[in-house]
């Protein structure tokens, strides 16, 4: 079974300019993918690379745990508050990924890249009529951060 490319098994490249740049480096390629119970299926007892993926799962759940006990210490820490939201992406925790994203919105403004990623997420999650009004907020959300943080330039 082919396994499909996450945000963080792509390649990266170190930029020299600001870690934002990286971030929207990161998202705003289109081909992002937001795993999902339907598209994930348990594999089988039997099934080749069970052994990785129970590794993979359990290596996750340590570093999940790692910044949560880093984040409930210093709630600052910007860098941290990137890894949670990116692993929780990840592994797909819908739940807990919107909690990350709103504490960190609390505390950071968040840029232009993260806030299409989170509207993109949500988009891809919501169907039907009723699912808009919430995109149209957090894309107002963003536009906020934006003029209040980067318009002052």
């Amino acid at each position: 079974m082919e396994k499909t490319p996450t945000l963080e098994e792509q390649p990266k490249s170190k930029p020299s300019t600001s870690e934002e740049d990286e971030e929207e480096e990161n998202v705003d390629n289109g081909d992002q993918y937001m795993p999902d119970a339907a598209q994930n299926p348990p594999s089988s007892p039997g099934s080749d690379g069970s052994d990785s993926d129970s590794e993979d799962e359990a290596q996750q759940n340590l570093q999940l745990q790692t910044l949560e006990v880093e984040l409930s210490s210093n709630p600052s820490n910007y860098d941290a508050h990137i890894k949670f939201v990116r692993l929780l992406r990840k592994m797909g925790d819908i739940e807990k990924l919107r909690q990350a994203r709103e504490a960190m919105s609390e505390l950071f403004p968040l840029t232009p890249a993260l806030w299409q990623e989170w509207a993109k997420d949500e988009a891809s999650l919501g169907t039907g009529h009723e699912a808009v009004p919430a995109i149209e907020k957090l894309y107002e959300r963003g536009v906020f951060d934006y003029l209040v943080c980067y318009g002052s330039y």
